[in-house]
């Protein structure tokens, strides 16, 4: 993962995400991958349920910090394998969750 944005991630930052995505592949243990959050998470901003056929590690994702003082929906780009994350949404692990839920969701596909 490429971690970027206006200014560099916090450790903190990158825990709640890690702590995040960590929780979601357990809480979807046992579903179909369309009906899993985490899956959905990543059909949002890579266009696919599923992981890469060469793997993560050659395959570019970015996550990327934008600054905001509101907790606003996600923006995936999916040519670019790209998630927006306003800064105020990694406050901590449940707001972050509530967002990728609610992004995820309500939108589907993250285009922009």
């Amino acid at each position: 993962v490429q971690w970027s944005g206006w200014t560099d991630w916090a450790d903190e930052e990158k825990a709640v995400v890690t702590e995040v995505l960590h929780d979601l592949q357990s809480e979807g243990q046992g579903l179909p991958a369309t009906e899993r959050l985490l899956n959905q998470l990543l059909r949002f901003f890579t266009g696919s349920f599923k992981e890469p056929v060469e793997g993560w590690e050659n395959t570019k994702v970015e996550f990327n910090r934008v600054s905001s003082e509101k907790c606003l929906p996600l923006i995936g780009k999916t040519c670019f394998n790209e998630l927006r994350v306003p800064s105020a949404c990694l406050k901590d692990a449940e707001t972050f969750k509530q967002i990728i839920s609610e992004s995820v969701l309500s939108t589907g596909f993250g285009y922009d």
